[in-house]
């Protein structure tokens, strides 16, 4: 795996500001780039949860526009799930490293990641697709940026793989981290503040 660390300030140079070493660290790491495709990373997608009430509610109001009789086997069916987790980790979709984390799969673009173009549907598909699914990458790969810009990473002895099915796959015991400074690399904050009333 790549190092993804923004350089420190060399002596007799001045120090990066803070949005030179934010798109350092996500301009010089394709790694980075495709870690918010990933389906098996854990993040929290609130927005593919309120698509899901939203056509809940719809599916509902609709129940009670047509009659209760009228459409009882077909809210049967969708009472029916699609395992997305099950179907991210298939190896004859995937590869033989499915149950991998792998950003790099995603390198040639997500069409070209497995064997089906259609295969991720982290944010599903066609006209129910989630909206908010590049403002989401991008989300992700900016946090990533800041703080990798700030501290370098790496997992705690204490932690035990153990992942659990929570909506996506979570750690069931958390993931502790160890968190080291990298010194030098910024003075201050990481984002400017925001002076001023916003009307």
């Amino acid at each position: 795996m790549e190092a993804i660390v923004a350089e420190p300030a060399v002596e007799g140079q001045e120090p990066k500001t803070p949005s030179e070493a934010v798109a350092q660290v996500l301009s010089s790491s394709k790694f980075l780039q495709n870690v918010g495709l990933e389906p098996t990373a854990t993040k929290r997608n609130g927005k593919a949860i309120v698509a899901a009430r939203i056509q809940d509610l719809e599916d509902e109001l609709e129940a009670e526009k047509l009659g209760a009789a009228a459409v009882r086997d077909e809210l049967e069916a969708l009472k029916k799930k699609i395992p997305i987790v099950t179907l991210h980790r298939d190896k004859e979709v995937w590869g033989s490293d499915a149950g991998e984390f792998n950003p790099m799969r995603f390198k040639n673009g997500v069409s070209r990641a497995a064997r089906d173009p259609n295969a991720l549907l982290t944010f599903s598909l066609g006209p129910r697709a989630c909206i908010g699914q590049s403002f989401a990458i991008i989300e992700a790969q900016v946090v990533m940026a800041i703080v990798l810009s700030k501290f370098s990473l790496s997992l705690s002895p204490a932690y035990t793989h153990k992942p659990k099915y929570a909506f996506s796959l979570v750690p069931n015991r958390g993931m502790p981290l160890i968190l080291r400074s990298l010194e030098g690399v910024i003075e201050g904050d990481l984002l400017p503040r925001q002076t001023g009333v916003l009307e």
